[in-house]
C-alpha cells in the first residue's frame, strides 16, 4: 500500500514538473529573444526526458517492478519536491513576517 502511495505521489510531482516545463517552453518560444537555439533544444530534450521517465515508470509498474518504478520517479520528483517546499515555506514566511 505504501509503495502505491509513493508511486502516485511521485507521478503527481512529475506531471506537475512536466506541466511547468511545457508552459515554460510555450512562453519562451513565443518571445522572439527568449532562448538561444541551444536553450530551445535543451528545453525540448528536458521535456522529452521527463515524458520518457514517466512512461518508463508506468511500464515498470505494469511489469510488477514497483520498487524500480518508484526509484525512477523519485530521482526527478525529490529535488522538485524539496524546491517546491522551500519556495512555499519562504513565501509564507515573508508574507507573515516580512515588513
Amino acid at each position: 500500500m505504501t509503495s502505491n502511495l509513493l508511486f502516485k505521489a511521485g507521478l503527481v510531482l512529475n506531471v506537475l514538473f512536466l506541466m511547468m516545463l511545457a508552459s515554460n517552453m510555450f512562453f519562451s518560444f513565443k518571445i522572439p529573444n527568449g532562448l538561444t537555439p541551444q536553450g530551445k533544444m535543451f528545453s525540448i530534450l528536458l521535456l522529452a526526458g521527463v515524458v520518457a521517465l514517466i512512461l518508463l515508470a508506468l511500464f515498470l509498474k505494469s511489469r510488477s517492478q514497483l520498487l524500480l518504478a518508484n526509484i525512477l520517479l523519485w530521482i526527478s520528483a525529490a529535488p522538485f519536491a524539496i524546491g517546491l517546499a522551500v519556495t512555499i515555506f519562504l513565501a509564507v514566511a515573508f508574507t507573515l513576517f516580512g515588513k
